[in-house]
């Protein structure tokens, strides 16, 4: 770790959004994370907390017509300078 903190940081992405929308089933999100962006899902990252009310509004319509999140789905802190990477939430 370069911080000397002993923290594993998170790979860096090409693309960061912040509230993450689904905007397509799985079949489209894998055919972007394949073949249009050419590399895993480290390429998009989508930072998200509980407290987004697009989010919290529009998450059981995107699982019921099952959309998918392009990239990683990050979830941090709403008011705070603090990120969940893997096990750690």
């Amino acid at each position: 770790d370069a911080r000397g903190g002993g923290e594993v940081a998170p790979p860096l992405s090409d693309v960061i959004s912040f509230g993450g929308p689904r905007l397509c089933n799985g079949v489209l999100a894998r055919h972007l994370s394949r073949n249009v962006l050419g590399t895993d899902s480290a390429a998009v990252l989508n930072l998200v907390h509980d407290d987004d009310p697009i989010l919290a509004n529009n998450r059981p319509l995107w699982d019921a017509l099952g959309f998918e999140v392009v990239g990683r789905e990050l979830q941090c802190e709403a008011k705070a300078e603090k990120v969940y990477y893997g096990d750690d939430s």
